[in-house]
């Protein structure tokens, strides 16, 4: 009987260990928070070294010209408007208002069919 608590107490012991580094592992990850936002775009200004979009229902998005984004996102933005269609915005910051008075950093931006 002694073996097997002590084969038992060396499993527990083992598996004690391997969660304790998962969630060391878990702690040091990064967190990717972000907002998604279904709008359709009402109009756009592009200058100063940015993309400003205001949206239908109100909210605001913007993205930097250095951004390596920042073409693709003005070409979604432009085909949008013309189409129109509709866009779901991703924003960088977690909790983003979707039609609040703030300007949020888009970091991609989806047409939606």
């Amino acid at each position: 009987m002694p073996a097997l608590l002590d084969t038992v107490s060396s499993r527990l012991r083992g598996a004690a260990s391997a969660v304790a580094a998962l969630s060391l592992f878990g702690a040091t990850m990064p967190a990717f928070a972000m907002t998604e936002c279904t709008a359709a775009p009402e109009r756009f200004f592009v200058g100063d070294g940015i993309l400003y979009v205001s949206w239908l229902g109100g909210g605001t998005g913007v993205i930097n010209q250095a951004d390596p984004d920042f073409k693709p996102t003005l070409a979604v933005i432009t085909a949008a408007v013309l189409a129109p269609k509709t866009v779901v915005v991703r924003y960088a910051e977690d909790n983003a208002n979707c039609s609040g008075a703030t300007a949020y950093n888009i970091v991609g931006v989806w047409l939606v069919r």
